[in-house]
């Protein structure tokens, strides 16, 4: 065997174990890519049930959550608030929602054990009133490997100010309640008005 033969067969060799390095680095990516759809699918099954404690469970330790309504929440117990505020308390609009969130990348890992992804969500929106409003939402998410489990540290949800149905709803919403009250409000007063007028035209002939 000469040296230059020597030479191509080394440098072969070298490239064959680099090739392989690759596609079991790969593998094992694949396999966080596919923990990192199932965590997706979940959060987005507890937000649908409103299941407070199971979507905390899937943020890392220290995390910060923006909802689509630019509010920063840190903990289970801010998450559970804005459920409360969101479909359950006196001012709330919203009684349900469906999402369906897609990524626009695979995760692009940052190191071992922490990567960024972003997509978009068009969400399905039940109102009290009983409307249905559908908005497209954009996110971004850090996803962090914590005690062995993929968690989310980071997620940022945001929407169109300029196009927004679900605050146009409740706009028009607020316009039709005012429109309603008003329309009680001259009826009551038309009922007063004759009510007394009766009244006082019994008075004057007794």
């Amino acid at each position: 065997m000469t040296v230059k033969t020597f030479r191509i067969l080394l440098i072969s060799m070298v490239f064959l174990a680099l090739g392989a390095v690759s596609v079991s680095a790969q593998q094992d990516r694949e396999a966080d890519h596919e923990a990192l759809r199932v965590l997706r699918n979940r959060m987005i099954t507890a937000i649908e049930k409103q299941d407070v404690h199971a979507l905390a469970s899937y943020f890392s330790r220290d995390f910060v959550f923006i909802t689509s309504t630019q509010n920063a929440l840190t903990s289970q117990a801010d998450i559970q608030a804005f459920m409360d505020r969101m479909f359950h308390g006196e001012k709330a609009l919203v009684v349900g929602v469906e999402s369906h969130a897609e990524a626009d990348i695979l995760t692009r890992f940052l190191g071992e054990d922490v990567g960024i992804c972003y997509g978009s969500s068009e969400d399905v929106y039940t109102m009290k009133s009983g409307s249905i409003v559908r908005m497209k939402l954009r996110w971004s998410a850090t996803v962090l490997r914590e005690d062995g489990e993929w968690k989310v540290a980071v997620a940022h949800v945001g929407a169109d100010f300029l196009d927004n149905p679900v605050l146009d709803e409740v706009l028009n919403s607020s316009r039709r309640m005012g429109f309603a009250e008003g329309l009680v409000g001259l009826f009551i007063g038309a009922f007063v008005g004759w009510f007394f007028g009766r009244r006082k035209g019994r008075v004057a002939k007794s």
